[in-house]
């Protein structure tokens, strides 16, 4: 186990997780002790949650841009809660099985199409034979989920 070092007024500074996808809790709980403070990689991305204003991006070991220290009781996105890991394993089972991965760039949603006529002419024009993972991008006016939402109106 490792050592929490005490925020000087938080103590173990609790967290609540959320999923980095939907925002629903993990049920996971957060120890974060003195790392209160939040920064952006811009070379990676990635947000990071550390002791220092800017700290050190453990993935490419860049220094992140500060965000500003957390809130008293803001909740932290970190990990996939089950629903959205399930989710994602049953995708990548469509993907090995002939379909291919799609995301639209206007509303974040995102999943895959079963094999079809679309998902071939997909992974033929990336040359990419089953199981090796391929996708396409939606926009607003030909994504599954911004057509629907915009039928219901």
């Amino acid at each position: 186990m490792t050592n929490v070092r005490l925020h000087e007024r938080l103590g173990v500074n609790a967290r609540v997780e959320t999923c980095s996808r939907c925002g629903a809790e993990t049920g996971n709980i957060l120890l974060l002790g003195d790392a209160n403070y939040r920064s952006r990689c811009d070379a990676c991305d990635a947000t990071v949650i550390d002791r220092h204003e800017r700290g050190t991006c453990p993935n490419c070991k860049r220094r992140c841009r500060a965000l500003g220290e957390l809130g008293d009781s803001e909740r932290v996105v970190s990990g996939v809660c089950d629903a959205c890991a399930e989710r994602q394993r049953a995708c990548d089972e469509v993907v090995r099985a002939g379909g291919v991965y799609w995301r639209c760039s206007a509303c974040g949603s995102a999943g895959a199409i079963r094999d079809s006529d679309l998902a071939r002419a997909v992974r033929a024009d990336a040359d990419a034979a089953p199981p090796k993972p391929c996708g396409i991008e939606f926009d607003a006016a030909t994504c599954p989920a911004c057509t629907t939402k915009e039928n219901e109106r």
